[in-house]
């Protein structure tokens, strides 16, 4: 009965608002829900790929929503055991959360990260007013994605080295 009501106020709001009004998305996610619950993953997919098409034109790159909405098609082509496919979209979606500095609990599902690292800092003074600093960051990133397999180490090395010259006088 969930999916009838959602295909009738979908075809409402085509018909009173057009068929790219982000209501008619807000719809169109609603239907994807009710056909996944329902063991219609194709139909489902389908749902979603015309609601995420419909947000992708309202919406700015990167939004917490359109990751959402990749992450929920990942799932479903995991569901329908297409990893290679769904790493792409769990990738995108990933990066998305991380850009907008949100978290989404359903990536624990898919995704194994650990993060190991170390910071060094020093600072010499050469006279009153002048110092050389200097730091150095290293981390290692290993992601490991669940049914996938897929497993990659990223490496971040970034250094710093500074003449400064500070009249400032602290006492």
């Amino acid at each position: 009965e969930a999916i009838a009501l959602f295909r009738e106020a979908i075809r409402a709001w085509t018909t009173s608002l057009g068929a790219d009004h982000p209501r008619v998305a807000t719809g169109l996610y609603g239907l994807y829900a009710a056909l996944k619950d329902s063991g219609d993953l194709a139909g489902a997919e389908q749902a979603l790929r015309a609601s995420l098409a419909i947000d992708e034109r309202h919406l700015p790159p990167g939004h917490p929503y359109l990751a959402t909405d990749r992450l929920k098609l990942g799932e479903l082509m995991l569901a329908a055991d297409r990893p290679a496919e769904a790493e792409r979209e769990l990738r995108w979606a990933l990066g998305a959360f991380r850009l907008a500095r949100t978290y989404n609990a359903d990536l624990d599902l898919f995704l194994q990260e650990s993060r190991m690292g170390g910071v060094f800092l020093a600072s010499y003074p050469l006279s009153r007013f002048n110092r050389v600093e200097t730091s150095l960051v290293a981390r290692r990133i290993t992601n490991h994605l669940y049914r996938s397999g897929v497993q990659g180490d990223t490496y971040f090395v970034s250094n710093l080295f500074s003449y400064v010259h500070d009249t400032t006088l602290w006492s």
